[in-house]
């Protein structure tokens, strides 16, 4: 599988991507249209590709276009195994929100306060979640603030419930994770 790592300028990306498809249309004994995928972390990068690639080449017959999460869901698919349902942030933020309010304290005063807020708590536990981050484990270190603690707290309760909602339905992480 030929790949493309990065490079500062972006003109030199777009020629190295132009050309590794054409290298896959030329290969010895290569039909005139082999699978090639394109993956990029958002679909609005994607829509720049295949505007770049649609002017370079002449035809982009079998090139498929990917973000990460619609290429896990694709492989899911191919192996026959489907793919979970993506909790919407609404509905981790009303169980975010539940779990912050039943502990009551400073964080569930803060969370009162600025209504935003929980967005903002969100994001991090997704990075958290995402990033592979054991939920228990951190709570332990002993240089965290009680604040940091209380947070952590919360993203073990969070990622519990998370992880309980059954084998059809999961966040982004839980459904990276899987793939992997």
């Amino acid at each position: 599988m030929r790949t493309i790592e990065g490079h500062p300028d972006f003109g030199v990306l777009e020629d190295r991507l132009a050309a590794l498809v054409r290298e896959a249309r030329q290969g010895e004994g290569a039909s005139p249209f082999p699978p090639v995928a394109v993956v990029a972390p958002t679909r609005r990068l994607l829509s720049y590709l295949q505007v770049m690639l649609a002017d370079r080449l002449p035809v982009l017959a079998n090139v498929h276009f990917f973000t990460h999460r619609s290429l896990a869901g694709a492989a899911g698919a191919a192996a026959g195994s489907p793919a979970p349902r993506l909790l919407g942030d609404d509905v981790k933020a009303k169980i975010l929100s539940g779990l912050i309010q039943a502990r009551g304290g400073p964080l569930a005063d803060y969370v009162l306060s600025r209504p935003g807020s929980i967005a903002s708590i969100l994001s991090t536990l997704d990075d958290l979640r995402e990033a592979g981050v054991p939920a228990g484990p951190a709570v332990k270190i002993r240089e965290l603030s009680a604040r940091g603690r209380d947070l952590l707290n919360v993203y073990a309760a969070f990622s519990g419930q998370i992880d309980a909602s059954g084998p059809l339905v999961a966040d982004r992480a839980r459904r990276l994770l899987a793939s992997a």
